[in-house]
């Protein structure tokens, strides 16, 4: 069974704001995206979390991409990948992969991400292209959100995209 969201189930699953509140009291997200040539990648997501109501939102990536980052959106936390543990404990949730470039250091950090398996996940973009390159096994605990388009979940499954588009139901459930 398939099921989407449309307008109408947002007012069921969004909660209400709390009258006195301050941005610590949404939500810690970080996200480790964009490599030295791929800054809109980390700029676009910085943008939704904060969008969807996150209070901190904090980007690691490329240095390179500090001041397009925190010019287009001043209100984000920066740092580099290699804060990368100590953000870890800092955050609620995390974001891996969009425009991060696939290598062996983008490998070394989804490792140490699932290493710490204890806040939720979404693996995006070069987080799934990393997975399929190294043929990572993935177990992660806590919650895990993979998010592939055809190409990426072809990867995945070691098919072609004609393969998945035969039966996107079935081939969704037998890659979760």
């Amino acid at each position: 069974v398939c099921y989407t969201f449309d307008k109408n189930d947002l007012g069921k699953l969004l909660p209400s704001r709390m009258m006195n509140s301050h941005k610590g009291s949404y939500g810690k997200v970080l996200i480790i995206a964009g490599n030295e040539t791929m800054s809109g990648a980390a700029c676009f997501a910085a943008e939704a979390a904060l969008r969807m109501g996150a209070g901190l939102v904090k980007v690691l990536s490329d240095v390179q991409n500090r001041s397009v980052l925190q010019t287009k959106l001043p209100e984000i936390l920066f740092g580099e990948r290699k804060d990368l543990k100590e953000s870890l404990n800092w955050c609620d949730c995390i974001l891996f992969g969009p425009g991060i470039g696939v290598s062996e250091e983008t490998k070394e950090m989804l490792e140490m991400i699932l290493e710490e398996g204890t806040k939720p996940l979404v693996i995006d973009a070069d987080g799934l292209n990393t997975i399929s390159r190294y043929d990572m096994e993935i177990n992660y605990p806590y919650g895990l959100i993979l998010t592939p388009h055809l190409m990426e979940a072809s990867r995945l499954m070691s098919c072609d995209i004609m393969q998945m588009k035969e039966d996107l139901c079935q081939n969704a459930y037998e890659l979760a």
